[in-house]
């Protein structure tokens, strides 16, 4: 069955919900649910269509905020940004000189958890897993921290660090090819003195 209201701050359930007029503030949610048209997600300001749940290989990464009870996405195009500046290389090098001092840890989750990568299976809370601590990044590099309406280290801001070190990576090989053009006329000169 299916149970459809129209209108603004309503409710889609069921199948083909959210087909016609789904109206601003609006939440559709089922299989056939439909998204795309100027009078539905993401076109109606502030709603959201959710299909049937499949393999993340969608437009956009979908986040849940315990603190706001919201299920947000991300956009990496200048459309959804209010500033788009460059970062002063002196900032970069500040956040990289704190990435820098983090330490690679080794964990266990205290509940189990889901592994999204294994097809939904759960976690063995003895399972061992690598990375960093939350609380670590936000003593380094306070930028890089997503920080809880309690002021606490909540998580990592896995987007922007991924960002800084592409630039490092950048900046390593561009330092690689300047040492082989450096030295390229010596190892010539090398040969043929041979």
């Amino acid at each position: 069955m299916t149970w459809k209201v129209y209108g603004i701050k309503s409710l889609f359930l069921g199948k083909h919900s959210g087909y016609k007029n789904q109206g601003d503030n609006a939440v559709a949610m089922g299989i056939g649910t439909r998204a795309g048209y100027v009078n539905q997600a993401p076109y109606s300001a502030g709603s959201f269509v959710v299909k049937p749940v499949r393999n993340a290989s969608g437009v956009h990464e979908l986040y849940y905020n315990p603190q706001t009870g919201e299920v947000t996405y991300t956009s990496s195009s200048s459309v959804t940004k209010n500033l788009c500046a460059e970062i002063p290389v002196t900032k970069i090098d500040e956040l990289l000189a704190g990435v820098r001092r983090l330490h690679l840890r080794q964990f266990t989750f205290k509940e189990p958890r889901v592994d999204h990568d294994k097809e939904g299976k759960h976690v063995s809370v003895e399972e061992s897993h690598y990375g960093f601590l939350a609380e670590d990044v936000m003593a380094v590099a306070r930028e890089l921290a997503v920080v809880g309406a309690d002021g606490e280290a909540a998580d990592i801001k896995w987007k922007d660090l991924t960002a800084l070190l592409l630039i490092k990576t950048n900046r390593l090989e561009a330092e690689i090819v300047s040492l082989h053009e450096k030295l390229a006329p010596k190892k010539r000169a090398k040969k043929t003195s041979a």
